[in-house]
Parts: C-alpha cells; structure tokens; sequence
C-alpha cells in the first residue's frame, strides 16, 4: 500500500531511536527518560492504529519493501536479493498494540519502582529499547531482519536482569544470555534453508510472506523435496523456540532471572522476549508445513514429526510448569513457572493447528501477566522499605509468602483489583479472557481428528496424529487443577493475615518511602481489568474474524457443558487445594513423601543440575580424551618415528616461537596502543557504551560473517540436490 511505507516504519524506528537518545543524553533526569520512552511508544501505538484503518476486507496488510542487499548469480551457485521488507496484518497490529501499552504502563510504574536507582535514565531507556526490539520483530518480513531483532531482544534482556549489579544478577543473566544462544543456531539454520535449500530451482524464500507449501508447489517440481527441506527447517525453529520461551528442558533459566526489577519481569515475561518464541512458531512453523500431502510410499510419521516434537514439548512444559509452580514459596518464581506452563500451553495450541487459539491465549497472557508481577513488585517493594525503615535492614532477599502474610494489608485495591482477576483468568475461570484461549485449545484437540483437511479426514490423511491430539487433550486436563492450584497459592499467600499487626506510623525521614504508589497501582489495576475483562468481552470479535483463516480449519468451538463443566471442577478442587495449603492447618505436616517431591519439583526437576553436570563433564571427558591422545599417540609417534619425528618437533616448536608468539606480541601491542588511545571513551564503567559496542558486533556479525556462510551452506545443500 503507497503511503504506508513512513508508517511501518517508524513503528519500531521510534522506541529505538528513542531508547538510543536517552543512552546518549543519560544526564537527563530520570522522569524524563520514562516520559520519552513511553511517549515513542504511543507515538508507535497510534502509527499502528492510522495502518489498521487502511485495512479493508479486499486487503487486510499493509506492505513496505525496498533494495537492501544486491544478490548474485553465476552458472554455479547464486545468492538471492535480500530486501527491508515491513509487513504487518491484523494479528500483528494487536501485538504491536499489546506491546506498546503494556510498555507505556511499565514505564510509568518504573518512575516509582525506580526512584531511589542512581541509574534510572538508564533502566528507562533499556525498557525502551527492548519493546523497540519486540516492535522489530513483529514488523519484519525479511527473515535476516527478523533474526537481528531476534538477537537484539536477548541482548536487551540481559542487559536488564543484570542491572541492579549483584553476583546473583550477573549470573542469571550470563545464564538467560547462554542458554537462548546456545539454540538461537536452530533459526539461523532454518533461514539458510528457506533462503538457500531450494536453490536448484531457482526458489529463495527470503521474506515470511513468501514461507508457504502452497508457494512452493508452483515453483518446485519435486513436492517431496521441498515438504522434506521445510519440516527439517521447522524443526530447526523449534529447536530455537525451546530455548528463547524458556521450554522443557531449558526452563531454568527464566525462574532464576526474576533477580531482575518487578519491571523487567513484567516485560519479560509478557509482550517481549519470551512472548516471541511462541509467536514465531504460530507464524512460521506451523500452517506451512502443514500436511496431508501424498507420501508417495513415505513414512507419515516423518511428515508430522515437527507437530508430534512440539506436542510433546508444549504439553510437557504446561504440565510440568504448572507443577512446579504450585510448590514454589516465593511469589516471583511461581510467577515465572507460570509463565513457562502458559508458553507450553501456546506451542500446544499451534500443534493442535489451532494457532489464532494460541494466539489469544498468549495476547491474553500478556496483559494478566504483566498485572500479576506489577502487583507482586509493589507488595514485595512495599515489605522492603517497611524493613529498611523499621529496622534499617536494606538487604534484597526475596521474600516467601510466609513473610508476607505477616505484613498488614494496607492496599486492598491492588488485591481486589489487580491481584484477583489477574489470577482468576489465569486459571481459566469461565467468563475471564484466560478461558476462551484455553477452552478453543481444548476443544481443537478432542476434535481436530474428525474434521476434514483436503477433502480426507484427518484420520485417514494422517492416522498417527489423532492419537497424539488425545494425549495432548489429557496433559491439558491434567495441567488444569494445578494450574489453580498455585492460583490458589498466590491469592491465599498475598492475602495479609488476620493476626499481623496493624499499620504503625514512623516517624522520621524513612517515613514518607512507603508512599508514592499510586500511579504504578492504577496502572496494574488498568492491565488487570483489560487482561481479564476487557479481552474477554472481545472475544466474540476475535473469533468471528479468524474463524476459519488459519489453514481452512475450524478451530473454534461452541460452549461445550460437559467439557467446561469438568474443566470448571478440576480449577474449584485445585483452587481450593491451593488455598488450604497455605493456611496454619491445611498441609502443616506432609508425609516425608509430599516434602520429597514437592522439593524436587521446587528445584524445577533438577533441570540446570543434570544439565550444567553433562556439560561439565563432557567437558572434563574431552580433556581427558585429548591428553589420552597426546601422552599415549603423540608422543607415541615422535618416539617410534626417529629423525622424522623430531624434525617435526623442531619445525613446531619453530612455528611456535616464531610465527604463534609473534602474533601473540603483535596483537597485545596492538591492544595496548587501542586501549591507551580509547580507554577514556570506551573502558569507562558506562552501559551504554558496552551496550553500543555489542550491538555493533551483531550487527557486523550478521552482514559480513552471515553471507559466507551462507555460500558454505548453499554448497552442501547443492551437493544433495
């Protein structure tokens, strides 16, 4: 559409650029950092509002592209033409909104929350620049675009788990940096393939508009090679997906970044970093690989891998999460285990082939999630500087919900308000937003198998899937009672006891800490209310647009008695488990076997252990391995193979001295004439610079090393063809 290119454009433009001046103009007040970041993110706000009122029935997108990277072709071996291409839909348009608002509503909280951090400007400029990153990849059309904001989102991330400085906050964000890199491969890999995989035929899919079957059996003759190529690379983004949401088995590392500020969090665990794994697979994996197809003799089980994978994953991660979650002590971590069953819950709903449903679920999510950690940061602020001020102990341990209740209520607005429908959505109670997303997940997966895809039932077209959906459907009932089990846990643990003491005024200067609150507690009332509310009453708009849309199925279904029935059972029996496990007389003593397991899935399984042991030991096994082979092969063969063996020592040891430790002399004065020209601008303790220099790396990583390897893939993949 002519017009729209400014539009698309400064949708993310403006919270980056943003977020880059107050980096530069860090002595700025902090009130004003916030101010700017959340007036870009209006301004982005209103941009995506002025594109969705373009849409028209005939034409529901908005498309802007322009040269960016030449490609070239010789007899032997090409590289396509790479575009700036933006491109947003309706989807899209509500998850650049959802980002935006909740965005503007962290920031205003982080003003408070923020007030006595002498680096405030620049926390407030990070939030900025994360949601600009968020806003990045939800705009990309280009895939090598879409990577780098991939990237940029977990660069900004952890920049912000390790703001506050503390060993704790240095590790979990070394932790969260490692972990999600160790997979994001998985992408890189799976977009050399849709760039470079088809290329004897002349195909490159450089753009998501172009990722289709549907496109691929125009331009490919051979339909069981592309189909082959395209669930190997759906499987590669699944692999990358594992890690950034945080799936079974690398889901430690998102409960031990709650180290992080109440406002991170809320970001983090919302419309951002985590939220984007879930929504690349509904976007990219699964629609477009989507099967029956002829088989031509082939085993179908090879053909519905990447559903069976990330069935099992999701419905794992949701059962498992909720588990876990429901026998954490701190409110934080049972937020974060929640977070993680509800992103299990997301990648379920798109194996179901029911993505809008997931879709919802995970818009949905956003806003109650970000209310729920909104109202547990001011809660737990509120009991720190009760401390700091009766008792002068500043110290930043996260509190159990034992100390809390101990506190006297003194907001029971934020509860009423912001606590209590944030959580009953989250359980899923009928009426609420976070039903509808779970209730058309459910229904998908009991009845997916009798529909038609085709002119074939899926029975037939796919006779292992069905089966699967069924297991699928079971791990989601069984995930339901815990999931209000912690619901239960949360309001029952936030909820100030009876006997705790009454309010007393201190005098003194510490007097005036506990005040203040105000703004950050109307805006976790707002997103409280729209996340449970205000999404649920636009759910019948939302479904009779997207009926239908998603792979001609039809993924919604009606309001079923008996199923919302028993769901509706199972959320009563365990919200009333949870509530009576956190009073005086509930569970106060569990058999030995209760404690053991509780404690196990406290510790989320043991996960980081068992996996920081493998890859320790494997570690130490190379080592061996290799000094094994130096004592016993290599000496070996210096000794047994005479004046051949030491001329060969000699020239080493030659090489050594004079060709390795020159190099070695030359690049240590080289970094001391660096370091003494630009010490005083670069290694001056400032973030931002850190920051600017990482940045450019990635940035330099992606233009200049990505195209060879590009031309190394294209040249074994050709090898095949």
């Amino acid at each position: 559409m002519p017009g729209q290119a400014t539009e698309l454009l400064l949708i993310a433009l403006l919270p980056l650029l943003a977020a880059m001046g107050g980096l530069l103009l860090r002595r700025l007040p902090p009130l004003l950092h916030a101010l700017l970041g959340a007036g870009s993110l209006a301004g982005s706000a209103v941009l995506a509002v002025i594109v969705n009122s373009r849409f028209s029935e005939e034409s529901s997108r908005a498309v802007w592209s322009v040269p960016w990277i030449n490609g070239w072709e010789t007899s032997t071996r090409s590289m396509p033409p790479i575009p700036l291409a933006l491109q947003v839909d309706y989807t899209q348009i509500l998850f650049i909104l959802t980002t935006c608002l909740i965005g503007i509503g962290v920031l205003l909280y982080a003003i408070r929350e923020r007030r006595d951090d002498p680096f405030a400007g620049i926390f407030h400029a990070l939030l900025t620049f994360f949601c600009g990153s968020m806003l990045l990849f939800l705009v990309s059309d280009t895939l090598l675009l879409m990577y780098i904001a991939w990237e940029l989102m977990g660069l900004a991330g952890y920049l912000l788990i390790r703001h506050k400085g503390t060993p704790e906050a240095n590790r979990a964000a070394r932790q969260a940096f490692w972990t999600t890199r160790a997979t994001d491969f998985g992408l890189l890999f799976a977009i050399f393939i849709f760039m470079f995989g088809f290329g004897k035929y002349g195909v490159h899919m450089v753009q998501l508009s172009q990722i289709s079957i549907g496109w691929l059996s125009r331009n490919v003759p051979d339909m069981l090679y592309a189909v082959n190529w395209m669930l190997v690379a759906s499987i590669l983004v699944l692999l990358a997906v594992v890690g950034k949401a945080a799936l079974l088995p690398l889901s430690f590392w998102l409960p031990d970044a709650m180290v992080a500020p109440a406002p991170v969090s809320a970001l983090l665990h919302s419309a951002t970093l985590v939220a984007a794994g879930p929504l690349l697979v509904s976007r990219l994996m699964f629609g477009v690989t989507l099967l029956p197809i002829d088989s031509r003799g082939q085993d179908v089980n090879w053909f519905i891998s990447p559903l069976i994978i990330a069935l099992f994953v999701g419905g794992l991660t949701m059962l498992v999460g909720a588990v876990c979650a429901a026998c954490q002590r701190q409110p934080k971590r049972l937020l974060a285990w929640s977070t993680v069953s509800q992103l299990g819950l997301c990648i379920l709903g798109s194996a179901a082939l029911a993505s809008e449903a997931a879709r919802f679920q995970l818009l949905s999510h956003a806003w109650f999630k970000a209310a729920l950690f909104l109202a547990v940061g001011i809660i737990v602020a509120r009991w720190h500087e009760r401390r700091a001020a009766q008792a002068g102990d500043s110290a930043h341990a996260e509190p159990e919900f034992a100390q809390l209740q101990a506190e006297p209520d003194a907001q029971p607005l934020l509860y009423w308000l912001g606590l209590l429908p944030a959580a009953l959505s989250l359980a899923g109670i009928v009426g609420l937003a976070g039903y509808f997303g779970k209730d058309q997940i459910l229904a998908a997966l009991l009845q997916r198998s009798g529909q038609e895809y085709g002119n074939k039932l899926f029975v037939d077209a796919l006779p292992g899937m069905p089966g699967y959906w069924q297991a699928g459907a079971w791990m989601l009932l069984f995930s339901i009672p815990f999931t209000a089990v912690y619901c239960g846990r949360l309001l029952a643990g936030l909820r100030a006891s009876r006997s705790a003491p009454p309010v007393q005024p201190t005098a003194g200067p510490e007097a005036p800490a506990a005040t203040g609150w105000n703004l950050a507690t109307t805006v976790t009332v707002i997103l409280s209310l729209v996340g449970s509310i205000g999404l649920a009453i636009f759910w019948s708009g939302y479904r009779q647009y997207f009926e239908g849309r998603s792979n001609q199925l039809a993924w919604g279904a009606d309001f079923d008695l008996l199923t919302t029935g028993l769901a509706l059972l199972l959320i009563l029996v365990g919200g009333a488990a949870g509530v009576l496990s956190m009073s005086p007389r509930g569970l106060a003593a569990p058999t030995p076997l209760l404690t053991g397991l509780a404690t196990v899935f406290r510790e989320g399984l043991y996960l980081k252990q068992i996996i920081t042991g493998f890859v320790a030991g494997f570690g130490e096994f190379l080592a061996i391995l290799a000094g094994i082979a130096d004592i016993r092969l290599i000496d070996w063969l210096g000794m047994r193979c005479g004046s051949t063996g030491r001329a060969l020592a000699g020239t080493a040891a030659w090489l050594d001295i004079h060709f390795v430790d020159g190099i070695r002399w030359w690049s240590c004065e080289i970094w001391w004439i660096m370091k003494r020209v630009h010490g005083r601008y670069w290694q001056n303790g400032q973030i931002q610079n850190y920051m600017f220099i990482l940045l450019l790396g990635a940035v330099l990583l992606c233009l200049v090393v990505a195209f060879p390897l590009n031309e190394a893939l294209g040249r074994i993949l050709g090898r095949y063809n």
